[in-house]
Parts: structure tokens; sequence; C-alpha cells
């Protein structure tokens, strides 16, 4: 008669090879997951961190930008939208102190500004009170190259606009170095907010200091 017990042994050779296979392929499998996570993470940290840079470079544009629109020095905070006949009369054209968003409009190549009464709800970003930071993605036309998927992050969305889970919101104070009551400078808290792959939300912030560089 045939001795069964190297099949058996066959058998549970096969099924411990079966168990470590199996134990391998969860720990691969454990490690893709959390590699997929990490750079998906580090990618949109990256997104995070240029939008919040380049929140503070439009508003440093928009006080460069009046330096060259207008003569008297007084108009160096004003909104995007003053015309010469607002400076220097029209005190209500400096850009307020508070909550806002900016944003690069690609239809006129301008610079936008909005200001809000309230700031970013960061424990809810799906607060409908954020919608006015929320930054879309609006795709670029090249009449040269009509297949380019190239687009660019607006505040102020369009129809057409791609969502994002970005939300950009400003923060502005101003200082006063002379003490004498006029503004000669103002701190820009730029801050990005997104909900990570674990649910909680990521901050990304940049803060400069603008002033009149014409004062004396």
């Amino acid at each position: 008669r045939s001795n069964p017990a190297p099949k058996a042994e066959t058998l549970i050779e096969a099924l411990i090879a079966l168990s470590v296979l199996m134990a391998i392929s969860s720990i691969t499998s454990g490690v893709y997951v959390s590699s997929s996570r990490s750079t998906a993470s580090n990618r949109n940290d990256l997104i995070a961190s240029t939008m919040a840079e380049e929140g503070i470079e439009l508003m440093r544009n928009i006080r460069d930008t009046n330096f060259l629109r207008f003569a008297d020095e007084k108009c160096w905070n004003y909104l995007p939208t003053a015309t010469a006949s607002d400076c220097p009369n029209i005190v209500s054209m400096a850009l307020p102190a508070g909550s806002s968003t900016v944003w690069f409009d690609p239809a006129d190549f301008s610079v936008k500004f909005a200001n809000y009464n309230y700031g970013l709800n960061t424990p809810n970003l799906n607060s409908p009170g954020n919608d006015a930071f929320k930054l879309k993605l609006r795709k670029l036309i090249d009449p040269s190259d009509p297949t380019s998927n190239a687009k660019l992050y607006v505040n102020n969305g369009n129809a057409g606009d791609d969502d994002s889970f970005f939300y950009r919101g400003l923060n502005i104070s101003y200082m006063d170095f002379n003490n004498d009551g006029i503004n000669d400078g103002m701190k820009v808290v730029s801050t990005v907010l997104y909900t990570g792959a674990t649910g909680k939300v990521r901050t990304s912030a940049r803060e400069a200091k603008l002033t009149n560089q014409r004062i004396q």
C-alpha cells in the first residue's frame, strides 16, 4: 500500500507557500496604496503652496501697477478698477482690510479682486459661504494648438470651468509706520485649503508685507 504522508506534506507546503504569497501581496499592495496616497498628497501640497504664493504675487502686482498708473503716492493701494480720476480723492477705492480673494483673469490678462465681510470656513470647506473662495480650472484657448489642455486656476468660475478642491482666501491688514493716520503698508496673508485623502483639511499659507515704497 502507498504511504499518503508525502501527499499530505506536499499539500501543507503548498498551503504555506500560498499563505506566504498572500502575505507578500498584501504588504506590497499596502505599500503601493500608501505610496500612491503620498504622491497625490505631495502633488496637492505643491499646488496649494503655489496657489498661496500666487495670491501674494497678484497683490504685489496690484501695488506695483498702481505705482505706474498714478503719480500720487497716496494711491499705492487702490483697487485694480480705480481710474486716474479716482486718485487721490476717492478713498473708497483703496483695497479694503479684511477677507478677500484675488485671481488672474485670462480673458483680458488683468488681476481681479473681490472683498467679502466673511472669511473661509476652515472646519467645513463645503460651507456655502466658501464658494466665493473656491478655485476653478479654466481651459486656456490656444489658437495655435487646439488640442492643448493647458488650464489656469481662477476664482470667478464660468459654466465651462472644471471644479477643483482648492480654496484660496486673503486677509489684509494695514500698518501706519509714521503714526500720521495714513496707511503706509499692508500685511497680506494668502491661505489655500483643501481636504486631503484622510478627510482632514490641509493648509498652505504665505505672508508678505507690501509697503508704499515712495514714503519718505
